[in-house]
């Protein structure tokens, strides 16, 4: 290649030869990236870390409330069920019946009692043999009137069952003698569910006492009309499925007046053979404060 040269000359005349070809310019090499594994593991690490302390802080600043266990939940919710149970159970205990013997109540325990019944109670009131403010009855009332009769209270005259609307004290009931002479014991039993309903609607803190009607004389048996002792037991024992049906007491008083033939010995009645003395009253009483539940 042939070089142009421009001809210049010096001051003392000689030229000046310069080169008019185009310079070749040097490529700059770049560094060479060299990759390494433990770079990239060492990059791996610190994201991982910077996230961790990330989550951590964020854990700390905001805490969520732990989860109960399973167990935990398990046992508390045994624990409100068996609380419940227990309420429950208490509410509805089941009732022994015929009541066992107890404890001997003193007499003043009758003063704190409600009586209603027919014509033995009603009697028993009439003779004295129970404080008359504590007996709800009159001759007229029967398994049949009892929705339309009114009983004394006081000097007043009330119907029987606002009576004892919302009484607390215990209820001892005594209904079938008069029933008895003209029902059949199915028939006297499902009218004295009845009255048994409506008691515990009317009374529903109050506890209820279902007396068994007592025995009769013989006399009586056969007399016009005659009510009879078969009868009498056979009803008694379906007062004790109602008592049960309905988790009221039953007392088995019936029991305590029987003689050696299973009737009521004429010394513990009136002449009617039906209604009790004041000896046959004392033991149906006697009978009933030693059976009063704990």
């Amino acid at each position: 290649m042939e070089e142009n040269i421009t001809q210049r000359r010096t001051s003392d005349g000689e030229p000046i030869r310069k080169s008019t070809a185009p310079k070749k310019r040097r490529r700059r090499r770049r560094p060479a990236v060299v990759f390494r594994m433990s770079m990239l593991v060492f990059i791996w690490m610190i994201c991982f870390i910077s996230c961790f302390a990330a989550y951590m802080i964020g854990k700390n600043l905001f805490p969520e409330e732990a989860p109960k266990a399973d167990s935990e939940v398990t046992a508390s919710s045994r624990v409100t069920e068996e609380s419940s149970s227990s309420a429950d159970s208490e509410a509805v205990r089941v009732k022994t019946n015929p009541v066992p013997k107890g404890t001997v109540m003193t007499s003043s325990y009758l003063t704190e009692c409600a009586f209603l019944g027919d014509s033995v109670i009603y009697q028993m009131g009439k003779n004295g043999d129970l404080d008359k403010k504590n007996v709800y009855s009159a001759d007229t009332l029967t398994l049949d009137t009892y929705k339309d009769t009114y009983v004394p209270v006081g000097s007043s005259q009330v119907h029987f069952l606002s009576a004892i609307n919302g009484a607390e004290s215990p209820i001892y009931l005594m209904f079938g003698t008069d029933s008895l002479t003209e029902k059949t014991p199915e028939e006297a039993a499902d009218a004295f569910s009845s009255l048994l309903n409506a008691i515990k609607n009317a009374a529903p803190d109050a506890d209820i006492f279902v007396l068994s009607v007592p025995p009769v004389t013989e006399a009586a048996e056969t007399a016009e009309p005659a009510l009879l002792n078969s009868s009498i037991d056979a009803y008694n024992s379906m007062l004790l499925s109602l008592a049960n049906s309905a988790n009221v007491y039953f007392v088995d008083s019936n029991t305590a007046l029987k003689n050696n033939e299973n009737k009521l010995d004429t010394a513990n009645a009136l002449e009617d053979g039906i209604h009790l003395n004041e000896g046959g009253a004392k033991k149906l009483l006697d009978y009933v404060l030693c059976h009063v539940p704990a």
